[in-house]
C-alpha cells in the first residue's frame, strides 16, 4: 500500500513545487516519474487480478506444448479472429527473444505511458492531470487488464492530437488501438465530429468502414459484457458518477471559459458521454464500466483545467481548486486500497527488480 502512495504523492509534489524550479529539472523530473511508472507496471510481479491469464496465454501459445515453436505467419489466423493482434504480437516477440512476460509488460508500460504524459503535457497543469490519473488508471487499468490499457493509453495519445485537430494521427492511433482492444474501434467517430461541410463526401467514405466495424462489433459487446459475462461491476455506479461529474461541471461552464482555455467539441462530446454513462450503468453495468474507461481522460481535462475557472471572486482559488482534486483522487486511491472487493490482487506491491 505505501508503494502506492507514494506513487501519488510524486506528481502532487511535482505540482507544488513546478513554480519554483527550473524547466531543465521540472522536465528531468517528468522523465524520471514516466520512466519510474514503466518499471512499475512492466517489473511488476503477480500484481492485477488478470495476471494468471495473461501469464497461461504466453505459456500456453509461446513457450510450451504444441504452440512451443509457433511463428507470426503461423498466429495470423489467431490474431484474425481474435482481434488483439497488437498483443498478441507483442507476445510473439517477447518470445522470440527470450524476454518472458516482462517483455511484453515493459512494452504495454511504455505504449501506456508515453500516451499518458503525451496528454498530460497538453494540459494547463500536467503534474495534476498525471495525478488525477493515477489512482485508477494507471494503478487498477494499467497493472489489471494490460490490452485494454493500451488501447486507453493510445487513445490518450489520440486525444492530444486531435485536440490540435490533427485528425489524421488521432485515426491511426485508435486504429492501433483497437489492435489491442477491439472496443476502441467505438472511439473513432470522435475524429470526424464536427465535420468541415464541404468535405461531406470525405467524411461519408471515411466513416463507412467505421460504420461497418461498429455494427460488427456490437453483437460482440453485447454477447460478451451483456448476456454471457463471466465479469462483475459492483463498483460500476461510482466509477461513472466519477465520469460525470467533472463532464457536467465542464458543461455547466463550457461559455465561461477564458478565450485560451476554450474547450474544442471532441472534449463536449465526451462530457455528454459521461453524463450519458450515468443512466446507462444500471441496465449494462459490466459493458458501461468497460466502455466508461475510454471516458478516463475526461476526468483528467476536466479537473485539471479546474484550477484555471474564470475568477469567481474567491479568494485563493487556485490553492484550493488543487486542494479539492488531491483530496478526492487520494480518498479515491485510499478508499480503493482499503475497501475493494479485488484489492488482494494488487497488495502487496511485488516488483522483479526489488527481489
Amino acid at each position: 500500500m505505501t508503494a502506492y502512495l507514494l506513487l501519488f504523492l510524486y506528481p502532487l509534489l511535482g505540482h507544488l513545487l513546478r513554480p519554483r524550479i527550473s524547466e531543465n529539472a521540472e522536465t528531468a523530473s517528468w522523465w524520471a516519474l514516466g520512466s519510474l511508472w514503466v518499471l512499475i507496471i512492466g517489473f511488476r510481479i503477480e500484481v492485477g487480478c488478470d495476471w494468471d491469464g495473461y501469464l497461461q496465454l504466453y505459456n500456453n501459445f509461446f513457450t510450451t506444448g504444441d504452440f512451443g515453436d509457433l511463428t507470426l505467419n503461423d498466429s495470423f489466423w489467431f490474431t484474425l479472429f481474435n482481434w488483439d493482434a497488437g498483443y498478441i504480437f507483442l507476445t510473439w516477440a517477447s518470445a522470440k527473444l527470450g524476454l518472458g512476460i516482462y517483455g511484453i509488460n515493459i512494452a504495454c508500460g511504455t505504449l501506456i505511458v508515453c500516451g499518458l504524459s503525451a496528454f498530460c503535457r497538453k494540459m494547463p497543469a500536467p503534474w495534476l492531470a498525471w495525478l488525477i490519473a493515477t489512482p485508477y488508471f494507471l494503478t487498477v487499468v494499467s497493472m489489471g487488464y494490460s490490452r485494454q490499457a493500451v488501447a486507453i493509453g493510445l487513445f490518450f495519445w489520440a486525444l492530444r492530437f486531435l485536440l490540435d485537430d490533427r485528425r489524421a494521427c488521432f485515426v491511426i492511433l485508435v486504429i492501433l488501438a483497437s489492435l489491442f482492444h477491439k472496443t476502441a474501434f467505438f472511439l473513432l467517430p470522435l475524429g470526424f465530429l464536427p465535420w468541415p461541410l464541404h468535405k461531406s463526401r470525405l467524411l461519408i467514405l471515411t466513416l463507412f468502414p467505421v460504420v461497418l466495424a461498429i455494427i460488427f462489433l456490437t453483437p460482440y459487446l453485447f454477447t460478451s459484457y451483456i448476456i454471457s459475462s463471466p465479469y462483475h461491476s459492483d463498483g460500476a455506479p461510482i466509477r461513472a458518477v466519477m465520469n460525470a461529474l467533472p463532464a457536467l461541471l465542464l458543461l455547466l461552464f463550457r461559455n465561461h471559459c477564458r478565450p485560451e482555455h476554450n474547450h474544442p467539441p471532441v472534449v463536449h462530446w465526451m462530457a455528454l458521454a459521461g453524463i450519458i454513462g450515468i443512466a446507462l450503468v444500471w441496465f449494462a453495468a459490466t459493458a458501461i464500466d468497460r466502455l466508461g474507461l475510454y471516458l478516463i481522460p475526461i476526468q483528467v481535462y476536466a479537473w485539471s483545467y479546474l484550477p484555471f475557472a474564470p475568477d469567481i471572486g474567491v479568494r485563493h482559488f487556485r490553492f484550493i481548486a488543487t486542494a479539492l482534486v488531491a483530496s478526492i483522487y487520494g480518498a479515491a486511491l485510499i478508499v480503493w486500497l482499503l475497501y475493494a472487493e479485488h484489492r488482494e490482487c494488487w497488495l502487496p506491491y511485488q516488483n522483479l527488480l526489488l527481489t
